[in-house]
């Protein structure tokens, strides 16, 4: 099955899956791939079947979005080794030049699955020396990447109070300025930043973060005019998305791990999920397609 070509001013159009619903969606890339938020996980995801891959920006001290969960680098990078008197190791106090000499391969893939294959290999053939693609990137290069695999991407808008406002301006700036909007979807937990990419480029899917229950999350949406809903797994009701899918709101569920629940997010009828172990869901995708292909 082919992902059908993008022709219509449904984002949605753009965003389907050769194994049909739910979307895959590799979270920071596919953090037990590889380390969070790098171009290697990307990757991986994609070489695994992933359907989008979900990355975080923040903002650099010179005003580029780079790809980076947190808002320091401590967790993440060896910063904290390297720039012993820069605590607390803000992103948002690093030039572009200097994020990228960190090395932000020191977090590898957490073999947090023992019954995992794909993850124990991955571990097994990791060698400490090897730094090809684990710098830090910008969300430009992250585009370009993930045009060049004609592939989706989730942009989550981080930042704070300081730096939001212009890290929304840039990234929609940068997605359109290499030509990935109808491949790109953007999500934040602030609502500010929400308003401000709609008010930028209405043509710009968008979705709405949540770790707390909305009564009606369809007038959330509505009120924010934004596209999508991305509830934290633990809130997802079946009555939920029955009236998204009724008022025709995609829901993209985070994040989910393990197979038993994402059987039942698939069974409930979501759009995607967002998952840590694209290829754990990519492949239980393909066994409910055969089963369903058997059916007499």
């Amino acid at each position: 099955m082919e992902r059908r070509p993008c022709g219509s001013d449904d984002w949605r159009s753009c965003w389907n899956s050769p194994w049909g619903p739910p979307l895959v969606g590799a979270h920071r890339g596919g953090r037990a791939l590889a380390s969070e938020n790098t171009l290697a996980a990307a990757m991986l995801s994609f070489a695994v079947g992933a359907d989008f891959w979900e990355m975080d920006v923040q903002l650099s001290a010179d005003g580029v979005p780079v790809v980076i969960h947190d808002p320091t680098l401590k967790r993440t990078s060896n910063a904290a080794r390297v720039d012993v008197h820069k605590a607390p190791w803000r992103v948002r106090d690093y030039l572009l030049t200097d994020l990228e000499k960190l090395d932000v391969d020191v977090h590898p893939p957490k073999v947090d699955a023992p019954g995992d294959p794909l993850q124990r290999i991955l571990w097994s053939l990791k060698d400490s020396g090897d730094e090809t693609h684990h710098r830090l990137s910008t969300l430009r290069q992250a585009l370009l990447l993930t045009r060049a695999l004609g592939w989706r991407v989730n942009v989550e808008i981080k930042g704070d109070g300081k730096t939001r406002s212009r890290l929304t301006e840039e990234t929609v700036r940068i997605v359109m300025e290499t030509g990935m909007g109808p491949s790109v979807l953007i999500s934040s937990f602030h609502e500010d930043a929400l308003v401000r990419v709609k008010a930028l480029e209405p043509s710009l899917a968008a979705g709405l973060l949540t770790r707390k229950p909305f009564q009606d999350p369809v007038a959330a949406v509505r009120r924010l005019g934004v596209d999508a809903y991305h509830p934290k797994a633990s809130l997802v009701t079946e009555e939920d998305v029955r009236r998204c899918a009724e008022a025709g709101i995609p829901v993209i569920v985070w994040t989910v791990n393990e197979p038993e629940e994402m059987e039942r997010f698939a069974d409930l009828g979501v759009f995607g999920i967002i998952t840590d172990r694209p290829h754990v869901l990519v492949h239980l995708k393909k066994r409910r397609g055969a089963r369903q292909d058997n059916r007499p």
